[in-house]
């Protein structure tokens, strides 16, 4: 899948907003890039007409948030011409919800919280289930006992919802060569489900952008 102008440019604009926010030594100047770097790649969207596969993002916290520890994950979608959305952000974590609206969120899938994320990857797994996205990528440090036990209730989403999810777990012995093979399987099922099934219809995708908190459009 070769990606369209817009979306080479939205990477180029992502990489420049990455590169100045390292000069930005006040939260009014990162706050100002935010808003600069948003309007630049809202403007793209609206010129992209093409309707990319959606693919959510949820696991831990920090194996989700840093590209050295999960192979650079959304970089690889994005590379497909792959909407990514990802909630998990610092953001998150320093404005989250309180633990017992998080654990309504995942309408009885859960009944007691595991403790971290756990919650939440159940809970925002069933949004974007019912958002009609077309997979999911839990992602987790090994041995992560919270996504651990999140995983059975996870497995039940996929059934229930018909939602895909890929399990990735990431640690020292890790092998990026069959990170990467397992993703393009797991790309390349997404696009023949997508081909093979007409009540999918995934609205019009964002492509690499910046992450906001609570957006999942």
């Amino acid at each position: 899948m070769s990606l369209t102008n817009s979306q080479k440019e939205m990477t180029n604009q992502y990489s420049k907003f990455l590169q100045k926010l390292k000069n930005a030594d006040s939260i009014l100047k990162i706050y100002s890039l935010m808003r600069t770097y948003e309007k630049k790649l809202h403007n793209l969207i609206q010129k992209d007409t093409r309707k990319p596969l959606r693919v959510g993002i949820v696991g831990d916290l920090y194996t989700v948030m840093e590209p050295y520890s999960n192979y650079d994950l959304e970089r690889k979608l994005a590379a497909r011409g792959i909407t990514v959305s990802r909630r998990m952000s610092l953001s998150f974590l320093l404005f989250g919800e309180a633990e017992g609206f998080r654990l309504r969120k995942t309408q009885g899938y859960l009944r007691h919280s595991g403790g971290a994320n756990g919650l939440d990857s159940v809970g925002q797994s069933i949004q974007y289930a019912n958002l009609g996205y077309d997979g999911m990528i839990h992602a987790k440090s090994f041995g992560c006992t919270p996504e651990l036990n999140a995983i059975p209730a996870l497995i039940r989403i996929s059934q229930d919802l018909k939602l895909p999810i890929l399990h990735l777990s990431f640690d020292t012995h890790s092998s990026e060569t069959g990170f990467d093979t397992r993703l393009e399987a797991f790309i390349d099922m997404m696009e023949m489900r997508r081909k093979a099934s007409d009540s999918i219809q995934p609205r019009g995708g964002r492509g690499f952008y910046l992450h906001k908190r609570g957006n999942f459009g």
